[in-house]
């Protein structure tokens, strides 16, 4: 059904801190380390992972998100910053917003501009204004399609949203609170893929993934799996959830410490990760993106840094241009 929310545009004030501008520095060596799975599950850890002890120094602070920018660059959001990085790691700008701490999500759109939500009332933009507010609302998700469409978790009113990023007026209700497939309890991350579907992890409700066909106006369930456990295709508080171009899944099962993926029919393909600061583990992961090289992004939050994985088979880990 339609739906329409009024805007509040709030100035804020914007600094932004460039790095990584001057002289150009030597791609630190790079080097797998630790596998999981067999044949084409088989994932490699990229090392050295971003973080403070990094030669780049991407001294991030319990990170959230992470995103492959339509723009190329990859994008952190932490409990601070907004940090805008190259495939090699090299820190581009560290966007700060006054009162935007604790940052949940990010998305950018087709022109480049930066959303990001952080668990309130309020879409922040970059450019000094909010997108959408609503007293109500609590959005702790977002997502931006090839459209423009930008579309929000709202876990105060347990909603999902969408709205045209060019006149917010332009909007629609694609699922309301429930416990089955189709419905939302408590949503967190977002993402869309190539055909327009959208996928989302949320933290109750009886399936913790799902994933929403598009039909005419409305939108359908289509794929929903996981209920509450610690076992393989369980989750407990999966705080993100992603989508290659090959149509398969991949969740941050924050509170078990470990990053599942499954088929684009939620057959489990691989699982991997525990609790702990060494290579293979993760300290409550609650962001995870994939490039067209299919390479994993995580925000390992608990552990300050963000860790990339990639498949045995697949290509080198990008260099510095």
């Amino acid at each position: 059904m339609k739906y329409g929310l009024q805007t509040s545009l709030l100035a804020v004030v914007i600094f932004v801190a460039t790095a990584g501008c001057g002289k150009k520095m030597k791609l630190p060596t790079e080097t797998p380390l630790d596998k999981w799975g067999a044949g084409d599950t088989t994932y490699v850890r990229i090392n050295p992972p971003w973080n403070a002890n990094h030669p780049y120094g991407q001294a991030f602070q319990s990170p959230r998100d992470v995103i492959v920018g339509r723009d190329g660059n990859i994008y952190v959001a932490d409990s601070l910053f907004i940090w805008q990085l190259n495939r090699a790691g090299q820190v581009q700008r560290k966007y700060l917003v006054p009162g935007l701490e604790d940052i949940k999500a990010i998305g950018q759109d087709l022109t480049g501009k930066i959303y990001a939500v952080r668990g309130d009332s309020n879409v922040y933009k970059l450019d000094g204004t909010f997108f959408v507010s609503h007293r109500k609302a609590r959005y702790t998700g977002l997502a931006v399609d090839d459209e423009n469409w930008i579309y929000l978790a709202d876990s105060g009113r347990q909603m999902l949203l969408k709205f045209f990023t060019e006149d917010p007026s332009m909007a629609d209700t694609l699922a309301t609170y429930g416990s089955g497939g189709g419905t939302v309890d408590h949503p967190r991350g977002v993402t869309i893929d190539a055909l327009l579907n959208v996928y989302f992890a949320q933290e109750g409700g009886s399936f913790h993934v799902q994933k929403l066909r598009p039909f005419g106006d409305d939108y359908l369930p289509a794929v929903y799996f996981g209920l509450e456990g610690d076992s393989l295709k369980e989750f407990i508080t999966p705080q993100d959830v992603a989508v290659d171009l090959d149509g398969y899944i991949y969740v941050a099962d924050t509170g078990n410490h470990r990053i599942q993926k499954f088929t684009s029919h939620a057959g489990l393909k691989i699982a991997f990760g525990d609790s702990g600061s060494a290579g293979d583990q993760f300290i409550f992961p609650a962001g995870i993106a994939v490039d067209e090289d299919l390479i994993l992004y995580i925000a390992d939050t608990g552990n300050n840094r963000v860790e990339r994985y990639q498949l045995s088979t697949e290509v080198d880990i990008p260099e510095e241009p």
